[in-house]
């Protein structure tokens, strides 16, 4: 009985030892995270990761919806689920953003609903933050409109 005692208190120790390790861990990738330099908003691969709080699924063999902010001439460019799209973007403060001059390839795909949503974002969006790898289009103080993340190019 002594014994399995005994095995039962090492077992809750390690269980105790291992929960604040874990604890631990998370901390340190938090703040390690916390401390990883922002991407930069030009001359960035950014991915759509996230549209109007709906997490982006790329299908499989189907093209990642993507944006390049380019610093020459202010342009932007990307793909936004069936067409090719470029535009132009000013930065009026600091961490503001707007789009125009928007144009894209015109073809038909069964389902145009994200690319649609997309484009209206680009319309609506007046500033932008950047957080580590992520990038936020945002209108006013709302829940960001679209989130990206940031591709290193290979």
């Amino acid at each position: 009985m002594k014994k399995v005692k005994m095995v039962i208190k090492v077992l809750l120790l390690l269980q105790i030892l291992l929960v604040f390790s874990c604890t631990s861990s998370k901390s340190n990738v938090s703040s390690a995270m916390a401390n990883k330099p922002n991407s930069s908003l030009t001359e960035t691969y950014w991915r759509l990761s996230e549209l109007m709080g709906q997490p982006i699924v790329r299908e499989d063999n189907k093209k990642e919806i993507f944006m390049i902010i380019k610093l020459k001439d202010n342009r932007v460019h990307g793909f936004s689920g069936c067409n090719t799209f470029n535009g132009m973007y000013s930065l009026p403060g600091e961490t503001r953003i707007s789009f125009t001059k928007f144009a894209s390839t015109l073809m038909a795909c069964i389902d145009m609903s994200k690319e649609n949503e997309l484009l209206e974002v680009f319309e609506k969006v007046d500033n932008y933050a950047i957080q580590g790898n992520t990038l936020s289009l945002n209108k006013a103080r709302m829940a960001p409109l679209a989130k990206f993340e940031a591709v290193l190019m290979k």
